[in-house]
Parts: structure tokens; sequence; C-alpha cells
């Protein structure tokens, strides 16, 4: 758990973009903490899936291959 905190205080610090996919149906992880995950990072934009759920790959796999082939 230590190893996590700390790692949280240098997202920021990361000087590649980062894009995060987030399900707007994830009853675990609300939109609020994507957010709040995003802006840690110096350049970082979520993109908020509709209907999405914990483990999008399964929910919407083409929404997943579709924003990994956009950033390769």
């Amino acid at each position: 758990p230590q190893d996590l905190l700390d790692v949280s205080t240098r997202l920021g610090k990361l000087e590649t973009p980062v894009h995060i996919l987030w399900g707007d149906a994830d009853r675990f992880f609300r939109v609020d903490l994507g957010r709040r995950l995003a802006a840690a990072f110096a350049d970082a934009t979520i993109d908020i899936v509709a209907g999405g759920r914990t483990f999008l790959p399964l929910d919407h796999p083409d929404r997943v291959r579709a924003a990994v082939l956009a950033a390769t």
C-alpha cells in the first residue's frame, strides 16, 4: 500500500501523454475518481465510456481497441 501512495505523488512528473478510459457505470470507481486521476498527470485526457463498468475491455472491447490503436 505504501508503494502505491509513493507512486501517486510522482504521477505529475510523467512526461508522456496519458489517455484514460473510464466507465460511467462503474459502481466501485466513480467518474470523479477518474477525473482526479487524470488531473494528477501533467498531460492526460480522460474518455468517459457510457455504460462502461470496471472491466472496460470486457464491456466495450471495440472502444478499448480503438483507443489503443489510436495511441500507437
